[in-house]
């Protein structure tokens, strides 16, 4: 027959516990007007659960002290403690132990505490942490699911990791606790001077990002070294470049750029995709029945789908039946140099337009990003709605938007047509797609329009 619940009484030096139809549980208490129930997993008599919870009460009442207590934490550390046999059960005594005088952090990863000691965690060590996704997995609602990890990857490993500082080591080595203002300039006065003010800010922003999180929620430091005002100045905008219709097909057809780059090219300029989400699709997200897409995952959070251009579907049909097995839409090596294959490509591809490759304080090399800059310009010149490019792109604003009406007004004022239908541009494309039965129809694609004028 089972004990009955102990009375309401609390007492943290000895803990209560109570029996249920032979389940054992602990009732400790976190604070002002809190108290939580959690298992004793381990208890099979009263004996076991007297002494189990009355361990727990002290560590709790030993967590109190500690300048990292917090009623949530502690409740978590609660269901730990109950869930654990003799050894894990002392294990978590020394995490809290450490804890009240402070040579440690502690974090919850899936309800469970983990310590994390500040003289052993580098800047490197946070950064693939979150670069990996793991922090987003320990503190789902305060780390984002990282998007751009290659990207990322890529610049900290060229512009901060590897720079040496003054005693010869690297900053990316430097335990976190460490890292100062001076360390952080360091890192910014050696970026190359050619680099664009836009780089240079994003790798600031990549350190300030690290930085923040290992104060909030990692919690090994107390404050971020770098200053407001830290960041530099975004610059002026630019000019943008975009591809003309003949230069898209010269791309296109061209056999000596292989077909995976074409069809991404051909795909992001009729499409207006973002590069991030082209590399994500599988063919899970497309209806080519119906001849849809949808986008659930993207940079702005804000799921969208919408009809896809007859001959991007007629293009796709081939496309799958060219690659069976292969469930990613595009699978190109190296993405996070995607910007130098494609001027590249336009120049094997005899597309040597001087404006498309010039770099100075007033213009930028065309990126694939421009890509989109082309779908939009396309679709302004044409008459359709900001609604309905924006459907596509997921432009938030319409003064984003607004930035390509310039080029769209001359692209009406010189008459040039639409971009071929991306079945026909391709020519692997339209050969295959007349023996599978999908032959392309450049007469019922939105692409194919009357010359403007």
């Amino acid at each position: 027959m089972c004990d009955p619940p102990m009375s309401e009484t609390r007492n943290d030096a000895r803990g209560n516990w109570f029996c249920i139809r032979g389940l054992y549980f602990v009732r400790v208490s976190l604070g002002k007007r809190s108290r939580c129930t959690k298992k004793l997993v381990f208890a099979t008599n009263p004996r076991e659960a007297e002494k189990q919870s009355a361990r727990i009460a002290t560590l709790i009442a030993r967590f109190r002290e500690s300048t990292q207590y917090d009623a949530d934490l502690a409740e978590k550390l609660v269901a730990q403690a109950g869930a654990a046999d003799d050894r894990a059960l002392r294990d978590l005594e020394k995490i809290v132990d450490g804890l009240v005088v402070g040579v440690e952090r502690v974090a919850v990863a899936s309800g469970a505490m983990r310590v994390t000691d500040p003289s052993t965690e580098t800047f490197r060590s946070v950064f693939d942490r979150w670069n990996r996704g793991e922090l987003a997995h320990e503190f789902p609602d305060h780390v984002r699911e990282k998007r751009s990890g290659a990207e990322d990857r890529h610049r900290a490993g060229k512009h901060i990791l590897n720079i040496r500082l003054a005693d010869g080591g690297k900053f990316g080595d430097l335990p976190i606790a460490e890292i100062r203002l001076e360390h952080c300039e360091r890192v910014m006065s050696a970026l190359p001077r050619e680099l664009s003010r836009s780089s240079r800010r994003h790798t600031g922003q990549l350190m300030h990002r690290v930085l923040a999180l290992a104060v909030y929620p990692l919690r090994l430091i107390v404050a971020n070294p770098l200053p407001r005002g830290f960041l530099p100045k975004q610059g002026s905008t630019r000019a943008k470049s975009y591809l003309f219709p003949d230069e898209d097909r010269a791309l296109l057809a061209c056999t000596e750029v292989s077909l995976e780059h074409r069809m991404l090219y051909g795909f992001l300029a009729r499409e207006g995709m973002r590069k991030s989400e082209a590399l994500r699709l599988t063919w899970d997200d497309f209806n080519l029945e119906r001849g849809m897409v949808r986008l659930d995952v993207n940079k702005t959070d804000e799921p969208r789908a919408w009809a896809l251009a007859p001959d991007v579907v007629s293009a796709l049909r081939v496309w799958r039946t060219m690659r069976p097995g292969v469930q990613k839409l595009f699978a190109v090596s190296q993405p996070a140099r995607l910007a130098l294959a494609f001027r590249k490509h336009l120049g094997i591809a005899k597309v040597g337009r001087a404006e498309l490759f010039e770099k100075s304080k007033t213009r930028l090399r065309i990126r694939l990003h421009d890509l989109r800059a082309t779908f939009v310009t396309v679709h302004l010149a044409h008459g359709k709605s900001e609604t309905w490019i924006a459907d596509r792109t997921g432009h938030k604003s319409s003064q984003m938007i607004n930035t390509y009406r310039r080029q769209a007004r001359t692209w009406v004022e010189l008459g040039i047509d639409d971009l071929a239908p991306l079945d026909v541009a391709i020519p692997e494309f339209a050969t295959l797609a007349t023996r599978a039965n999908v032959a392309p129809d450049s007469a019922t694609s939105p692409m194919t329009r009357a010359p403007l004028g």
